[in-house]
C-alpha cells in the first residue's frame, strides 16, 4: 500500500489485488482507522477500497502511549471520513432496471443505501458506485454496462459519502480507542435502561471511556454502570459506580410478557437467568401450590401465579419484599399470591406447620447456600395433609471443580440427613465461570424427611447461620420484622384464613428418622447414587427479552 500524509488529511491508496483480513485488526493497537475501515469485512461490505480520505482532523495519534483519559475527552471527530464516490443520475422510473443490472457494482456497506434521492432534484435518484469505479468514464465498471450507461444517456456525476462517529460499532470504536494489549469487552448485561459492565482491573482505567460509548451507541441505554467489589451482603446486593449516564437505577424489565420493577443497586437481578425461569415454570401444573423460598423480586412467583398456580413467596430482604409486592401488583395476580418478608428456614417451618398449605413444589433459588436450608424440611409434612402425594423440591447450587451428579446428590443427602432413594434430576443451568456452574436440583421430599421429627432437629446447622434472603447468605440467623404488606397481600409471616380453615385437624405421630450425616455418606450407607459423568457444559438459550445480554459490536 502506498500511503501520503497531509496536515488536513490522510488518503491511502491500495492495488486491486491487496487485501486486508479482519483477524489482522482483532487487537489492532497502532492501526488506524482508515486501515481498519479498509478490511474487507468492517467497511466495505465484500469488496476492497481503492481511497479512503480522512477530512477535517490531524492523523490519528498513537494511542499505547497516552495516559488513560476521562469520557469527557472522546474526540468524536476524528472518526469522520469522506468517501468520494461516483454516482448515477436517473428518473425514479429507471431505479428499477438499472439496480438489476448494476448488481454487484453498487455501494454495499452495512447500514448505508445504495440509491438516494437527488439533493439538487428530488424527483430523481443517485445510484451510488463502489469506491474502486473512478473518474468520468467509469473506470472498473464492466464495458455492457458503460453502453447501457451511455444508451439512457445517464449523467455521471460525484458524490461525497460522510461517515461519522455515530457510524462504527462500539467494538471498532473501543479498538481505536483503548491502548493497544487493552482487551474490548465482548457484551454486557441490560437491566431496563441500566448497562452492566464488569469492567476488569486492566480496563479500569479506561472505565468512563467504554462506559460512554456503550452509552452513545445503544440509544435506550441511559445509565451505564460498573460492577464494585464482590458480593459479600446477605442481600447478594453488590456495590456499583456509574460510569457513564445518570445515576437513576430504578427501571423495569419485562422477561415473556411479565414486568418486573426493581432498583438494580438494591435487589438482586441476573437477566442471563431469563430461559431458567421460563423452564421451571414450564414445568408447573396450574394446580401446584407453590413455597417459592427466595422469591427476590418474583421472577419466578408472578409467572407461576399467571399459570394459575397458588404462591407463597418469601424474601428476606425488605426492598426486594417491596418490589416482590409491586410486581404482584402491576402484573394483577393479588389474589394468587401470598408475601412474605422472613428467614428462609423460619418461613418453610412456619408453612408447613398446623394450618399451612399442602405445597406441592419448593423453589429455592439461593445458589450459594439454599442446600444449607433444606433441614428445614424435617418433620415438616403430615400424612393428613398431604395424602395425594409430597412436594417436589427445586433447589439450586453450585458445583465448582470436577464434582459429578453423584458429589451433588451427597450434598443434598446430608443436607437433608437421609437418602434420597433416588438420584435427583440435575439440570445444569449456566456455566458461571471457569469450573463454577450453576445447577437446579429436582428431587421429592423423601418420606423419612417429609415424616420426621417436626420442629428444632439437632443436625448441625450452618456455620454461619446463613439466611434465604434470595440473594448470598453468610451472615447470623436472625428473624426479620414484617413489613406491612401492599394491596391484595397477607401480612408478612402469617398465614391466609382460606388455607387455616382447609388445615387437618390434627397431625399424624410419626417416629422420627435418625438424621443422615456426612459420615454415613461417606461410608456408603446413604442409600442409592448415582453414576452420572461430569456435568456437561450448559448451550447458550435462547432468549425473547430484550433484557439480557447484549454483544457489544451489535450497536
Amino acid at each position: 500500500a502506498r500511503v501520503a500524509c497531509s496536515i488536513g488529511c490522510l488518503r491511502i491508496t491500495f492495488s486491486r489485488r491487496q487485501t486486508f483480513q479482519r483477524q489482522q485488526f482483532i487487537n489492532p493497537g497502532r492501526v488506524s482507522v482508515p486501515q481498519l475501515l479498509a478490511t474487507r469485512q468492517w467497511a466495505s461490505g465484500g469488496y476492497e477500497p481503492r481511497r479512503l480520505q480522512l477530512e477535517g482532523a490531524a492523523p490519528f495519534a498513537d494511542m499505547a502511549d497516552q495516559k488513560p483519559f476521562p469520557a469527557s475527552s472522546l474526540d468524536r471527530e476524528q472518526f469522520k471520513i469522506t468517501l468520494h464516490l461516483k454516482a448515477l443520475r436517473l428518473q425514479a422510473n429507471q431505479c428499477q432496471e438499472f439496480v438489476k443490472a448494476l448488481k454487484g457494482h453498487m455501494l454495499d456497506k452495512a447500514r448505508l443505501k445504495s440509491v438516494i434521492k437527488d439533493p439538487q432534484d428530488p424527483t430523481k435518484r443517485l445510484v451510488l458506485l463502489r469506491e474502486e469505479i473512478t473518474g468520468p468514464d467509469l473506470e472498473g465498471l464492466p464495458a455492457d454496462i458503460k453502453e447501457r450507461v451511455d444508451e439512457a444517456r445517464l449523467e455521471v456525476t460525484d458524490h461525497q459519502l460522510v461517515l461519522d462517529y455515530s457510524y462504527w460499532p462500539a467494538d471498532l470504536v473501543l479498538k481505536k480507542l483503548l491502548p493497544e494489549g487493552v482487551e474490548v469487552p465482548s457484551s454486557f448485561e441490560t437491566i431496563g435502561h441500566i448497562a452492566h459492565l464488569n469492567i476488569r482491573d486492566d480496563m479500569a482505567p479506561y472505565k468512563h471511556l467504554i462506559g460512554q460509548v456503550v452509552l452513545d451507541k445503544n440509544i435506550h441505554i441511559k445509565t451505564v454502570v460498573n460492577k464494585v467489589g464482590t458480593i459479600t451482603n446477605e442481600y447478594r446486593v453488590f456495590d456499583m459506580e456509574v460510569v457513564a449516564g445518570e445515576e437513576r437505577f430504578e427501571t423495569e424489565v419485562v422477561q415473556f410478557n411479565t414486568r418486573f420493577r426493581l432498583d438494580f443497586s438494591k435487589v438482586y437481578w441476573n437477566s442471563r437467568l431469563e430461559h431458567e425461569h421460563t423452564r421451571l415454570v414450564g414445568t408447573f401444573a396450574s394446580s401446584d401450590v407453590i413455597l417459592d423460598v427466595m422469591a427476590g423480586i418474583g421472577p419466578f412467583a408472578v409467572p407461576a401465579a399467571q399459570k394459575g398456580c397458588r404462591v407463597y413467596a418469601n424474601d428476606l430482604n425488605p426492598v426486594s419484599y417491596q418490589y416482590l409486592q409491586e410486581n404482584v401488583r402491576i402484573n394483577k395476580m393479588s389474589k394468587r399470591v401470598s408475601i412474605h418478608n422472613m428467614d428462609g428456614r423460619k418461613f418453610i417451618r412456619d408453612l408447613s406447620a398446623a394450618g399451612g398449605p399442602a405445597y406441592t413444589r419448593v423453589v429455592m433459588n439461593l445458589p450459594a447456600s439454599a442446600v444449607e436450608f433444606l433441614d428445614a424440611f424435617r418433620g415438616a409434612c403430615t400424612h393428613s395433609r398431604w395424602q395425594r402425594r409430597l412436594p417436589t423440591v427445586h433447589c439450586y447450587t453450585f458445583s465448582r471443580g470436577d464434582e459429578d451428579s453423584a458429589g451433588v446428590q451427597r450434598r443434598v443427602e446430608v443436607a437433608l440427613g437421609s437418602p434420597l432413594g433416588a438420584p435427583p434430576e440435575v439440570h445444569l443451568v449456566r456455566e458461571v465461570a471457569p469450573n463454577k456452574r450453576m445447577l437446579c436440583v429436582t428431587f421429592p421430599l423423601p418420606p423419612a424427611v417429609a415424616y420426621g421429627t417436626t420442629g428444632p432437629t439437632t443436625a448441625a446447622q450452618p456455620a454461619s447461620g446463613a439466611q434465604a434472603s434470595g440473594r448470598d447468605a453468610g451472615v447470623a440467623t436472625q428473624e426479620a420484622t414484617s413489613v406491612p404488606s401492599g394491596p391484595g397481600a397477607e401480612k408478612a409471616g402469617s398465614l391466609p384464613a382460606a388455607d387455616t380453615a382447609t388445615a387437618a385437624a390434627a397431625d399424624d405421630a410419626v417416629s422420627p428418622s435418625a438424621p443422615l450425616t456426612a459420615a454415613d455418606v461417606a461410608d456408603g450407607r446413604a442409600g442409592p447414587r448415582s453414576s452420572s459423568p461430569l456435568l456437561p457444559r450448559a448451550k447458550k438459550p435462547r432468549t425473547e427479552s430484550s433484557n439480557a445480554i447484549s454483544p457489544i459490536g451489535q450497536h
